[in-house]
């Protein structure tokens, strides 16, 4: 379709000769590389849409299955014990918490923290989210977090006291930034063994804790417990459906 619509031996002289190719590529697209026309691109289109919905409604062997005893399950030939897995879960959890507690937050334990909030889905507008509902958030919570600093060890290690006043220091905000990155892998690891469904790398890098212009945020709190909530078009191209929303509740 390219080639008749912009030949090769023509494509050097269009530049020369001031062309625009694009709408030349349009036109013989529109025509042609449409749905809903009697063009050979829908009849394929259509085709394969069919054949993909099949596929996803046939029943085959299951790639999963448990042991006698119940105790392991087996995934394509391989096996591990369910206490074992349980345990890695809850090791990972300690493992996040522990990073939390040292790293980011400078105190000897996870501070409590009232989740009875309502966190109002419904206001779309950028730059919102709900922790910023409070007056004057950023400061309160800033204030906060130096307080937990100061009374720690780390004090040292990233603010020096100059002449002209407190500073921050390079190599603290470096070691601070490489913990924040490891708590994130771990946390997302989480998501995944948690949430019953294998969540798409695309989809899981994207989610957001705050309104933006182009999209919602994907973390809310209700009841007491956060939700990711993770979307993707891929079902949408392949087989005209709509698009399939994941909730992780934890």
């Amino acid at each position: 379709m390219l080639e008749h619509a912009l030949p090769s031996e023509k494509r050097d002289n269009m530049s020369e000769q001031g062309i625009n190719p694009m709408p030349l590529f349009r036109a013989m697209r529109n025509q042609w590389l449409v749905e809903g026309e009697p063009t050979p691109f829908n009849y394929i289109h259509k085709l394969l849409n069919y054949g993909y919905i099949i596929g996803k409604d046939t029943k085959t062997r299951s790639r999963i299955r448990w042991s006698a005893d119940s105790k392991r399950i087996y995934l394509d030939g391989k096996g591990f014990e369910i206490k074992k897995w349980k345990k890695f879960v809850q090791d990972m959890l300690d493992m996040a918490e522990d990073m939390m507690r040292k790293h980011l937050l400078f105190d000897s334990q996870i501070p409590v923290a009232n989740l009875n909030i309502i966190d109002n889905p419904d206001k779309s507008h950028a730059g919102h989210y709900f922790v910023l509902d409070e007056d004057d958030a950023f400061t309160k919570h800033r204030e906060s977090m130096l307080k937990r600093l100061l009374e720690s060890d780390k004090w040292t290690d990233m603010i020096e006291n100059t002449g002209d006043g407190l500073h921050f220091l390079q190599a603290g905000i470096d070691e601070y930034q490489m913990w924040d990155e490891k708590f994130r892998e771990v946390l997302c690891v989480l998501f995944l063994l948690t949430c019953g469904r294998s969540g798409r790398g695309t989809e899981m890098t994207s989610l957001l804790y705050m309104n933006t212009m182009e999209m919602e945020r994907n973390i809310l709190l209700e009841d007491g417990q956060f939700m990711v909530v993770s979307e993707y078009h891929k079902s949408m191209a392949m087989m005209d459906d709509l698009k399939v929303y994941l909730i992780i509740c934890f």
